[in-house]
C-alpha cells in the first residue's frame, strides 16, 4: 500500500483481516528508512495499531490500550 503524505488510511478492521494471528508490519519511507513491527494482537478493539511518520522520516508504531 502506498500513503501519500498527511494522508490517513484505516487498512485494518474486522472484514479486512483475518484476526487471531500475529503480524508483521514493514513501514518504508521514500527517500527515508524502514522499520519493522511485530504486531501480536491485531484485534481492533483490543490493541489498534497506528503509524506514525514524522517531518524527518521517523517511523513510530503506537499501539492503542485499554
Amino acid at each position: 500500500m502506498t500513503v501519500d503524505p498527511g494522508e490517513t488510511v484505516d487498512p485494518v478492521n474486522q472484514s479486512k483481516l483475518p484476526l487471531g494471528r500475529p503480524y508483521t508490519v514493514t513501514v518504508t519511507v521514500e527517500n527515508g528508512g524502514s522499520e519493522t513491527f511485530n504486531w501480536e494482537s491485531p484485534d481492533i478493539e483490543l490493541a489498534p495499531l497506528y503509524i506514525f511518520i514524522d517531518d524527518t522520516a521517523n517511523v513510530d508504531f503506537l499501539l492503542q490500550t485499554g
